[in-house]
């Protein structure tokens, strides 16, 4: 099986329980690989996602922030945490 990372969170304590259903959220991530943040969108009441086409036995780290789909303003970005892959097939990390 291809690595992956699965992400999970709790929505943004303040927002209206009427908001909730309707959040859009965005994921970023980046690996101790590679220069760049990646970016995942999505506009899902669900609170875990799995990330993937990741590097194997690889350490990412990753952050999130939240909105209500009608507003232009963001939650503040979470706290980054990190989580590694791990190794594809038979090879161990």
């Amino acid at each position: 099986m291809p690595p992956k990372l699965r992400v999970h969170w709790k929505k943004p304590r303040y927002m209206p329980v009427s908001a909730q259903k309707n959040t859009r959220c965005q994921i970023r991530y980046k690996s101790i690989k590679e220069n760049g943040m990646k970016d995942y969108f999505m506009e899902e009441d669900s609170a875990t996602i799995d990330l993937t086409n990741l590097w194997d036995c690889t350490n990412y780290t990753v952050d999130i922030r939240c909105a209500h789909i009608g507003s232009k303003f963001w939650s503040e970005w979470s706290t980054k945490k990190m989580g590694a892959t791990e190794g594809h097939g038979e090879q161990e990390c």
